[in-house]
């Protein structure tokens, strides 16, 4: 019996100027190369990944960050269909992309959408409704490049008046990159938040 053979690839990536909350539109296409196999929903979770070059002993190994993640749902199909995900966009997300190419005259960010989720298809002899869980090992994927220029668009839809950068040198950052992680803040600003009100209770404001 013939399960559906499912791959997709990011189209597009542009702010949504008039959401509610600070959002990023992507526009996917999925594909199903099992034509005899009608899908009638993909259901899963993107997570969206930079890639950057990681020194170990002076070799560089190609390493990956999350920034942000969003459901998808598509209808039905047999060859191709359009989705649409919505990803949160944080000042947090900015900062991770400045951590990681600032200075080194990038002009184009390498990022992977990776999709976990499953698939509900339609059985060709019986018509039943069946479910298929989508690879895992290793994931589907899809890598796309993003000028650096489309993404301060985006980041500048949604944070140019209220966005303020602190000039700091790099190893401070990291050590603050370090902290926050392993103290689980979900950003820099609850973090600092956190240290200034510390900062208080002890008597230093």
């Amino acid at each position: 019996m013939e399960s559906p053979k499912i791959s997709f690839k990011v189209e597009a990536l542009k702010p949504l100027s008039y959401s509610a909350a600070p959002m990023a539109l992507m526009k996917l296409k999925f594909r199903n190369r099992a034509k005899s196999v009608e899908v009638v929903s993909v259901v899963g979770k993107i997570v969206v990944f930079v890639e950057y070059p990681l020194y170990i002993n002076v070799r560089p190994e190609l390493a990956r960050e999350a920034l942000s993640f969003s459901q998808v749902v598509t209808g039905p199909f047999k060859d191709e269909a359009e989705a649409e995900a919505y990803l949160p966009v944080t000042a947090e997300m900015d900062a991770a992309l400045l951590l990681r190419f600032k200075g080194r005259e990038v002009k184009k960010i390498p990022l992977v959408a990776v999709l976990e989720g499953f698939a509900l298809y339609r059985e060709p002899e019986s018509g039943r409704v069946l479910y298929y869980t989508l690879p895992s090992d290793p994931p589907l994927e899809s890598r796309f490049i993003l000028d650096f220029e489309d993404w301060n668009t985006i980041i500048r839809t949604f944070y140019g008046g209220d966005l303020i950068w602190i000039k700091i040198r790099r190893d401070v950052l990291e050590k603050l990159e370090e902290l926050k992680r392993s103290k689980f803040y979900p950003s820099y600003s609850e973090m600092l938040e956190d240290i200034l009100r510390r900062a208080e209770e002890d008597g230093l404001l």
